[in-house]
């Protein structure tokens, strides 16, 4: 099955897997991108991410596949028992209990064939469901493990149940895995930290490394180990070539690059050991060639994501990567003002980047890195083959691949890696996107900490409030409660990550939903009334007693009614009317249902779609053409019989996303009705 459209064959498509899902802010958000990026993978796939309960049994589609053409929608009434186990054994630790696995169940729910189910954390399962009769083979399973890894570790940032403590466990988790051995040594050169790799290079268990000198497992060269750690502790040091004396398997000849970390206020030197040759690099040598260790590069770029509390340490973790993934001297990430270079992060292993120091950008390849292309990098493997060999820092930069860093609507500056030597092999097409993710990466984590600086700021301002304020998140979940509020109703933290409805009582409810339209979230809800005019006294008078000024921030309301058609009920909106501001709460009913004719009056013009069009622009014309697209695609779902609540709001969403392809995809068939519409209900009346 796995072909051309499998991400196996373009490991770049996996690498912008990342970074998109690097910028989703929500679950629902990742869970839709994991969702259509498989949907390009397989052909026709049922894709949906589920909420499993291990007490119950009980299995929740989180986001039903709204995009697939299966005929399959929502969750599995089952889950097989080995990943009901997995899941349960992943639980608050599986960043650290290594990659998903998952099992394939050949016996689902028809039309499918087969399924792939892998544990996403320790309460979620991603199921793929397969058509096709021969069933997915061995790399299918691996697409949609590595998959189902970037998607678990993307919620366990997103997600607000996720515990803080499991920051500690990540970055252990990122240490302990990662490819390239690893040493950790301190001040008098005694091992405290090795990971896996390291393990395995030298041959000798974790327990007898610890606490012995690092040169002491190395041969005749120790001397010169001592001085380059010396060195490295000192700030500066130049990679240097050794024998590592194996426990096992004989000698092998590496080279060591070690440069200074320090913890707590203490001085460690971390020391990573590569191949003879950086031109060959020890990782070229992995299983599965380029392929496979551009794979390894996305794992560990999307595992950076995680630790996203720690910025400048991520930033320095993610230049490691580079010069690693690239073979490369040094990595650095530049901030660039005017004709200013300044060095924000820089690792080194040669000691000639310090972080703050500013050069003329002229006198820097950034200056050619961002005078091309703002979305495409620039990348050499020997400067003296390029149009840039006279450019003033081609005796210092001799490889390099650099891309702009795009904040926002502007550039900050570029991230690059460079050496003072050749490389051997020009860099890949697949290196030359992965640089561009990194940038991304950056472009996002920073503008991501500067809209944390803001929110601390308003947080300032709003714990001096005397109002209670309360702030909710796109899913409708509290994601901050002001000092007023607590004292106000009594709820504090604990309902942070809930929705107003958990343990709240109905006044608290209703002023915190306009308390989240007054902070510029989209909110909607419901409430039994039979007119408007019943609706705004229910709202104005005990026991809810929202304020006026509050209600004038509503826009819509509609009045549904269960009504008689024949011999059959069916709902409708009776009235639908615009709620403004001026002297009291302003009604402006802009249609009515006529029940002797199934169809709906026009009973004004509608202010907010004209108050809409001035604040965008638009044109009278423009505004009435945007409306006939808008029904062109309800009409589309309507006659795709796309119906339930979930189906037509992941559809939509993807229309605002990308309007004309989703109505394509709708009139086309691609996306897919529900099974059936309800008993009874004819579809609706009409305009007139």
């Amino acid at each position: 099955m796995t072909g051309p459209r499998s991400p196996l064959a373009s490991p770049e498509r996996l690498l912008s897997l990342s970074a998109e899902l690097n910028g989703a802010e929500t679950v629902s958000t990742a869970i839709g991108r994991t969702t259509e990026f498989l949907e390009t993978v397989f052909d026709r796939p049922a894709v949906s991410v589920c909420a499993y309960d291990a007490t119950t049994e009980t299995v929740t589609a989180l986001r039903p596949d709204a995009s697939s053409s299966s005929g399959v929608d929502g969750a599995p009434d089952r889950i097989p028992e080995s990943i009901g186990k997995r899941v349960d054994e992943r639980g608050d630790e599986s960043l650290s209990d290594g990659a998903p696995e998952a099992a394939v169940d050949d016996s689902p729910p028809e039309p499918l064939q087969s399924e792939i189910l892998v544990p996403v954390g320790g309460d979620r399962v991603l199921r793929v469901g397969l058509t096709e009769v021969e069933g997915p083979d061995d790399a299918d399973v691996a697409v949609v493990e590595g998959i189902a890894a970037n998607l678990e570790r993307t919620l366990s940032r997103v997600d607000p149940r996720r515990s803080p403590a499991a920051g500690c466990d990540v970055a252990r988790a990122l240490f302990d895995r990662s490819d390239d051995p690893t040493f950790v040594s301190d001040a008098d050169g005694t091992l405290v930290a090795v990971n896996r790799a390291a393990v395995e290079l030298t041959g000798r268990d974790r327990r007898s490394l610890l606490g012995s000198r690092f040169a002491a497992v190395l041969g005749d060269s120790s001397a010169a180990v001592r001085e380059h750690l010396d060195d490295a502790a000192a700030g500066a040091s130049e990679p240097v070539a050794t024998t590592f004396e194996r426990a096992r398997g004989g000698d092998l000849r590496v080279e060591l690059a070690s440069h200074r970390v320090d913890v707590d206020g203490t001085a460690h030197v971390r020391t990573v050991a590569r191949g003879p040759s950086r031109g060959a690099e020890l990782h070229r040598g992995r299983r599965g060639g380029p392929v496979g260790d551009d794979a390894a590069a996305l794992r560990r770029l999307s595992e950076l994501a995680v630790d996203f509390e720690e910025f400048d340490e991520a930033i320095e973790r993610l230049l490691s990567l580079g010069c690693d993934h690239f073979g490369l001297d040094a990595g650095v990430l530049a901030r660039v003002d005017g004709d200013d270079y300044e060095v924000d992060t820089a690792v080194d292993a040669t000691g000639t980047h310090e972080a703050g120091a500013v050069y003329d950008l002229a006198d820097t390849m950034c200056d050619a890195t961002l005078a091309g292309d703002a979305a495409e990098p620039l990348a050499f493997a020997d400067v003296a083959e390029t149009d840039h060999r006279d450019h003033p820092a081609a005796d210092s930069v001799v490889a390099y691949i650099g891309a702009p860093v795009v904040v926002g609507d502007g550039v900050y500056g570029t991230v690059n890696f460079s050496m003072r030597r050749p490389r051997v092999v020009p860099f890949r097409a697949e290196e030359r996107e992965f640089v561009k993710l990194i940038a991304k990466w950056l472009g996002t984590e920073i503008r991501r900490r500067e809209r944390f600086e803001e929110l601390e700021r308003y947080e300032t301002i709003l714990e001096a409030v005397d109002d209670p304020v309360y702030a909710l998140d796109t899913e409708g979940r509290f994601t901050y409660v002001n000092d007023a509020a607590k004292r106000e109703f009594g709820y504090g933290t604990e309902i942070v990550g809930e929705r107003p409805s958990v343990g709240m009582k109905g006044p608290d409810v209703a002023l915190a939903f306009f308390q989240a339209m007054a902070t510029g979230h989209t909110a909607c809800t419901t409430l039994h009334a039979d007119s408007i005019g019943t609706v705004l006294s229910r709202l104005q008078n005990p026991p809810l007693q929202v304020p006026e000024q509050m209600i004038q921030e509503l826009d819509i309301v509609c009045v549904q009614r269960q009504v008689q058609r024949g011999e059959t009920r069916i709902r409708r909106n009776t009235n639908i009317t615009e709620i403004g501001e001026g002297d009291g709460v302003q009604r402006n009913q802009l249609y009515r249902w006529d029940p002797t004719t199934d169809e709906f009056d026009v009973r004004g013009e509608s202010r907010k779609l004209e108050s809409l069009r001035r604040a965008k622009g638009w044109s009278a014309t423009r505004l009435q053409a945007e409306l006939r697209r808008r029904a062109r695609f309800l009409a589309a779902l309507v006659e795709a019989d796309v119906r339930t609540y979930e189906r037509v709001s992941a559809v939509i969403e993807q229309f605002q996303r990308r309007p004309e392809e989703t109505l394509a995809r709708v009139r086309s068939g691609a996306i897919g009705g529900d099974a059936a519409r309800k008993p009874g209900d004819p579809g609706g009346g009409t305009r007139r």
